[in-house]
């Protein structure tokens, strides 16, 4: 039996259609690769050709040599700018600028002193910290003077009922005056007794230009609790925050006074002020009896020492009669240069003229002790030399001070020991420095031998 013959045809392996069999690839990205292989080649080929020019090669080594020396003054100054030191040097020389204080505080050139970041109650908190007034009720430069500040500023106090002898002293002086003013504030800082008396002080300035020129007003405001003007902390404050470089100590009631640019005439006296002394500024006042005039005076030299020889005048030293002080008003007279102060006494008290800095400030334990603020400067070391040829003119009927007669005993009495531990002090700061043995301890060891002689403490 035969096989039936097949009729299926063999089956053959056939490929299935893909999408890169159906839709091959093109040559267009191998021409894009070419073509930018043969673009980079060109821009190279003309960057090479443009290199070999020496003016394009001249600009690029200037062009790196002046970026290396940029990024170098950037790293240096900003190095220098948070140095301790820097801050240092920037704070001296702002204070000959005379910038370093001012209302309202400038923008710090010292963004990253952390300094910066105390307020100024709190400044005031510590450098007053033995100071009975409480700091926050201190405003500096509360009203500032629309001039620059002079060479030389008067430093004084008063209140409210003062204004026009401020007026007076602005007038005749023709230049900076640093003023603490002090309100009292009967219940409390917000008080509708301390807005009227602000108030009231804004007024006063505003409607006086010479004012508004030459004066910076410090507001101090009395505690609720406060029973008297304390005038020690108050010269503090107004030495302070003035803006020149030498300060006269100048009470508040004058009659007359030079004008500013007259009292320092010439270099060789700030010399002598920027070497530690202190240069005294004579006050000539009316005797002290009723029913006299003083609304005529002489300002010139001759015509005071014609009415001082005719007895209508006289120098005036607080705690002497007229003419018997210790700036001796015989020497002024036939003077003709700065004459020492030779016969100082603990209880001397004159107008005065200081550098702001490298002086004691006034012993505020007292109410008001002028030679206190006067006793610490000579015992520091500083020489007192009296101006021959201008002087200030006062009525001669104010009092010393204006403490109370049972206050006045007390104080004098915390005085007298105010005047042996002023001398230990100093004594003893004088040798640890190594200085003791040098000019600048003489007036140290003669206070120091009469107070202890007086007291019987020591017999020499």
């Amino acid at each position: 039996m035969s096989r039936p013959v097949s009729t299926n045809h063999p089956k053959i392996h056939q490929r299935k259609i893909s999408l890169t069999t159906a839709c091959p690839p093109t040559s267009a990205k191998q021409d894009r690769r070419s073509l930018s292989h043969s673009s980079s080649s060109s821009l190279l080929v003309w960057c090479r050709r443009l290199w070999t020019f020496p003016v394009v090669r001249w600009i690029a080594y200037l062009y790196v040599l002046f970026s290396m020396l940029f990024c170098a003054s950037q790293l240096l100054s900003s190095s220098s700018v948070t140095s301790p030191s820097s801050y240092t040097n920037t704070e001296r020389s702002a204070g000959h600028e005379n910038i370093h204080i001012s209302a309202p505080p400038p923008a710090s050139s010292l963004p990253f002193s952390k300094l910066n970041a105390l307020d100024t109650q709190l400044r005031l908190s510590k450098m007053f910290s033995k100071s009975l007034r409480q700091p926050d009720n201190v405003r500096p430069f509360w009203l500032t003077a629309s001039e620059p500040a002079t060479r030389l500023s008067i430093a004084t106090v008063l209140t409210l009922d003062d204004m026009d002898s401020l007026e007076l002293m602005a007038t005749n002086w023709r230049g900076s005056i640093s003023a603490s003013i002090q309100i009292e504030t009967k219940d409390g800082l917000n008080s509708g007794h301390a807005v009227q008396a602000l108030l009231r002080l804004r007024r006063e300035y505003e409607t006086r230009p010479l004012l508004m020129k030459y004066v910076d007003i410090h507001l101090i405001l009395l505690p609720p609790q406060a029973t008297r003007i304390r005038l020690q902390a108050a010269r503090n404050m107004a030495r302070l925050f003035s803006r020149s470089q030498y300060i006269m100590h100048t009470p508040i009631s004058l009659l007359w006074l030079p004008t500013h640019d007259s009292v320092l005439p010439s270099d060789a006296l700030t010399d002598r002020l920027d070497q530690g002394d202190a240069l005294v500024v004579p006050t000539f006042a009316f005797p002290r009896r009723g029913n006299i005039q003083t609304d005529v005076f002489p300002t010139d030299r001759d015509g005071m020492i014609d009415w001082v020889d005719s007895e209508r005048m006289g120098l005036l030293d607080h705690h002497w009669p007229l003419n018997a002080g210790p700036t001796s008003y015989y020497e002024w007279r036939e003077a003709t240069q700065p004459y020492l102060v030779t016969e100082y006494d603990y209880h001397y008290g004159p107008v005065y003229i200081t550098t702001k800095e490298d002086h004691p400030w006034c012993e505020e334990r007292f109410d008001d002790q002028l030679p206190a603020c006067v006793y610490t400067t000579f015992l520091n070391g500083a020489d007192f030399y009296v101006l021959p040829d201008t002087f200030i003119i006062r009525s001669g009927q104010e009092p010393e001070n204006e403490l109370t007669e049972a206050e006045r005993v007390i104080q004098d009495g915390m005085y007298k020991n105010f005047r042996i531990e002023q001398c230990a002090f100093y004594a003893r700061q004088f040798d640890q420095q190594g200085v003791y043995e040098t000019e600048r301890a003489i007036h140290v060891k003669q206070e120091c031998v009469k107070a202890l002689r007086k007291e019987n403490i020591v017999k020499i």
